[in-house]
């Protein structure tokens, strides 16, 4: 009877210092975790720091996850637009000297430049111009330097056959 209480107090002992049992549930837990607090404007470092996972984990779920890699892109879209509208904050923010206004124009040059690099269509500083490729020859006749009249007018059937016979068809 006395081995009872050292039993339980043993068994105590290791629920506490024995690792979690990591399940499927746990993970996916975990991930939703992950994503809202990015949606909510958390990096990712500090989001995995608060949860206690290596943000080389966060890499391989979305390698071999597809839902959730999905769910990672929306948090992320969400985290990029809380990030554009605390360029406004930060800015209408009231500053009390020189100090303040070189540490908001910091913050507001760092969240631009990141705006800039995860969403360039919208947030980039260049526009982008997209050029189609035009296949075929404009003829255009020549002009007399003189008068700037047509010097040689030579047809479309005339360059389509340039020995001058009919052609069949």
């Amino acid at each position: 009877m006395s081995d009872e209480p050292q039993d339980e107090v043993a068994k105590a002992i290791e629920a506490i210092t024995a690792p979690p049992v990591r399940t499927r549930e746990y993970h996916a837990a975990i991930r939703r975790q992950l994503c809202a607090m990015v949606a909510d404007g958390m990096t990712r470092s500090s989001a995995c720091k608060a949860l206690g996972i290596n943000t080389s984990q966060v890499t391989t779920w979305i390698k071999k996850n597809e839902e959730f890699a999905a769910e990672w892109r929306q948090a992320r879209d969400a985290q990029i637009t809380i990030l554009a509208d605390e360029l406004l904050e930060i800015a209408d923010a009231p500053m009390r000297d020189v100090v303040d206004v070189a540490r908001a124009k910091l913050r507001i040059d760092t969240r631009k430049w990141l705006l800039a690099r995860w969403k360039p269509r919208e947030y980039g500083d260049r526009a982008q111009v997209d050029l189609t490729q035009v296949q075929g020859v404009v003829l255009l006749p020549s002009l007399d330097p003189k008068d700037g009249k047509q010097v040689n007018q030579v047809g479309l059937k005339q360059l389509a056959n340039p020995d001058g016979q009919k052609q069949n068809g």
